[in-house]
């Protein structure tokens, strides 16, 4: 109770002495800006879950905001968000992880488990030692369904092996003949 009393005293003092609260904030800040600042940082680093959170819950519960915000900046500056996109794709695809996503948006539009990450496709990967399940070979792997998708295969770490994108387009949308895991057979 006290420290209720105390919070709306604090309110209170802060509404009626508002305009000299913010002239000193702002002689301290302009008196060391460098200061400030790095403790203003200091303050993030340490609270950056907090601060993390707290955006995530605010974007959750004002997604309209968001959308409507999001959609001026595009409108605004086309060529900016243009640039935006194209680096936020160039990183994706470089870590794996625009594949993985458009993936598992596929299973899921199919109503298909998916649960695969890049974590688990870079494990897969070393397992076979960076090689094609059917042929052996040290190849760029693509992730390849040993029950294909389109017979009810999800996307998920025991359906997915490397196979080199010859195997895997003679495969097509059949399901792999043991004969021919050899890698996986060793």
């Amino acid at each position: 109770m006290a420290n209720l009393r105390k919070a709306l005293r604090d309110k209170e003092y802060y509404l009626d002495h508002r305009d000299k609260i913010l002239a000193q904030r702002h002689q301290r800040y302009w008196a060391n800006p460098q200061k400030a600042r790095a403790a203003t940082r200091a303050y993030y680093q340490n609270h950056k879950d907090q601060f993390n959170n707290h955006r995530r819950d605010w974007r959750k519960r004002n997604h309209d905001k968001v959308k409507a915000q999001t959609q001026r900046i595009k409108i605004r500056n086309p060529e900016l968000w243009k640039l935006k996109l194209q680096k936020l794709n160039a990183w994706a695809t470089e870590h794996g992880y625009r594949r993985i996503y458009l993936a598992q948006r596929r299973a899921r539009l199919r109503g298909l488990p998916s649960t695969l990450t890049a974590e688990q496709w870079e494990a897969i990967k070393a397992i076979y030692h960076y090689r094609c399940a059917y042929c052996g070979k040290k190849k760029p792997l693509t992730q390849d369904h040993i029950i294909p998708a389109a017979h009810g295969g999800g996307y998920t770490i025991q359906n997915i092996i490397p196979a080199c994108q010859s195997c895997n387009s003679q495969k097509s949308i059949n399901a792999p003949p043991a004969s021919r895991l050899k890698v996986l057979l060793l």
